[in-house]
């Protein structure tokens, strides 16, 4: 008869339960529960094998910041990236919280650094550089800003979850167009709808209509942007803008274009 599994390490057994539930988007954790894992982590430190200090800090500075303690996360993320410097979600969470304290310039180093260490993962580092493009706008660095986005755009998965994240980060930062066709582009990606190179975000958005329903009532920045998306495309063009179907010239201009249609380039 084999001997009975090694029962799991009490702090790893906790981190497992703490991370699974603060990383469920479904469940909300109330502040006396996040006070009690609190409590409970810290103590776990004091005992836990050495590997574990990372993951505990992490899990700490994502309840502190999960209640409005963004000092006390920005020292546990620190503290993250100090035991454990060559794992890339944790120098991702010690930028995006600096991004939140609005220190951009050290948050884009910590980014820089979370990508050097994504080798093998397009869906994280198209999400780490669409981190890098907001702090670039905080910046009003445009270039930069559109340089990342676009980066993202093509390490990107091309398919599935990460096409609706680049239009979540796109309505971030305001390309509400951007924004329409990736959603467009998840919608025919989860409906295994062959979509025609020449069918408009609107209409493939218009065509899968529940389902784009459903996620535009989950996020109200993207609900916004796909909004006013549609709208343009909706709304009449205002007579002022219509490309005039003639054009009134006096004969002497008639005169002129005319003879320069019938000379070459060089002669003109």
């Amino acid at each position: 008869m084999p001997p009975p599994p090694l029962a799991e390490p009490a702090a790893l057994s906790l981190l497992n339960e703490v991370t699974s539930r603060l990383n469920n988007p479904a469940e909300r954790l109330d502040p006396f529960t996040l006070r009690r894992y609190e409590r409970q982590l810290k103590a776990e430190l004091r005992t836990a094998p050495v590997e574990l200090w990372g993951p505990i800090h992490a899990a700490l500075g994502t309840i502190f910041h999960s209640m409005g303690d963004n000092r006390d996360a920005l020292d546990a993320f620190r503290n993250a990236v100090r035991f454990q410097p060559d794992v890339a979600d944790h120098e991702n969470n010690l930028a995006a919280i600096l991004f939140v304290l609005r220190d951009y310039q050290e948050g884009l180093r910590h980014l820089a650094r979370a990508q050097e260490l994504v080798t093998n993962n397009a869906e994280m580092l198209a999400t780490l550089l669409c981190l890098e493009a907001k702090g670039r706008q905080a910046l009003h660095d445009e270039g930069a800003e559109r340089f990342a986005f676009e980066r993202a755009v093509s390490v990107a998965p091309a398919e599935g979850n990460p096409q609706l994240r680049l239009a979540l980060n796109a309505a971030d930062l305001g390309y509400e167009n951007d924004a329409a066709e990736f959603l467009a582009r998840f919608l025919a990606s989860e409906a295994r709808y062959q979509r025609p190179d020449d069918e408009p975000a609107v209409a493939v958005i218009e065509r899968h209509r529940s389902e784009a329903g459903r996620i535009l009532q989950l996020w109200p920045g993207l609900r916004r942007s796909v909004n006013l998306v549609i709208e343009c495309w909706t709304s009449p063009v205002p007579s002022e803008h219509e490309i005039g179907a003639h054009v009134e010239l006096p004969p002497s201009a008639w005169a002129k274009l005319r003879s320069l249609a019938q000379l070459g380039p060089d002669e003109a």
